[in-house]
């Protein structure tokens, strides 16, 4: 079974802040009125992650991403779920709706985090846990080629561990 990936959308898809000089951009528009940009490759990137893994929203976006996004990403992201957010509160805000979230629909599957909003306190949680891999962006850049490698790697580390057993 694939692992999850939990997926951010601002700071991993669209990049803010000093984006790197001669960054392209794939598609740059407005949502709401939130400037979006997003980085030529973003969409070829996240594809070959969706053959890897299962995606679930893991943003502030909510319901928005799946509606909004796939419509210049890829239309098989509409269908992906996305997590509510109940009781965020410190550093990683995220995190304990996260927590709750794998438990009611993880079922104890492996899982990969992307987002630019990754703390100690998310890092603690993680310690000990094979099933799951942290990989923090740099809101600039984004969903870079090598965010891409340490997530493919991780996915495929996992495939080997589970046809082993």
């Amino acid at each position: 079974m694939k692992p999850i990936l939990l997926l951010d959308v601002d700071g991993v898809l669209n990049v803010f802040g000093n984006r790197p000089p001669g960054q392209a951009l794939e598609y740059e528009f407005w949502f709401e009125l939130w400037p979006i940009r997003i980085p030529l490759g973003t969409t070829a990137r996240l594809a070959r992650l969706a053959e890897h893994y299962d995606i679930v929203w893991c943003t502030a976006w909510e319901d928005n991403a799946p509606r909004v996004l796939s419509k210049y990403l890829g239309a098989y992201l509409a269908d992906c779920p996305y997590i509510s957010w109940y009781a965020g509160s410190g550093p990683t805000w995220k995190l304990n709706d996260v927590r709750v979230w794998l438990e009611e629909h993880g079922d104890g599957r492996d899982v990969a985090w992307v987002d630019d909003d990754l703390y100690e306190d998310a890092q603690y949680w993680a310690l000990g846990r094979p099933d799951l891999c942290l990989v923090k962006t740099d809101p600039a850049r984004g969903l870079t080629e090598d965010v891409v490698r340490v997530l493919v790697s991780y996915a495929l580390s996992r495939e080997r561990e589970e046809a082993a057993a």
